[in-house]
């Protein structure tokens, strides 16, 4: 199947597996006791890290909140963490920072 990653951001979890046949991610991103939403994020055009260090990894996670933002709709900015440089993506529970509408 391929490489697998969680990261956090605010009250987001987001689950990350890169398919090597098709050279996609998929995403599930879950509020927990909410909802969820799947996204697929494609490798990005120039790569400078191999696809899936956790640095890849935590850029597949901040494209799957903004494609979900934009194109879903789907009210990322009142459960995600985002500062002036973007959405705040971390690699475990402990670095995710509060809901930046908290």
């Amino acid at each position: 199947m391929g490489n697998r990653a969680t990261r956090f951001s605010g009250g987001i979890e987001i689950g990350i597996i890169y398919n090597e046949r098709d050279g996609q991610y998929a995403c599930r991103l879950v509020i927990p006791g909410e909802q969820s939403v799947f996204q697929v994020v494609g490798e990005p055009a120039i790569l400078e890290v191999a696809v899936d260090t956790p640095e890849a990894f935590d850029s597949v996670a901040h494209a799957a909140l903004s494609f979900a933002d934009d194109e879903r709709r789907w009210g990322i900015e009142e459960h995600a963490a985002f500062s002036e440089y973007g959405w705040h993506i971390g690699r475990t529970k402990e670095e995710r920072w509060p809901c930046s509408r908290q």
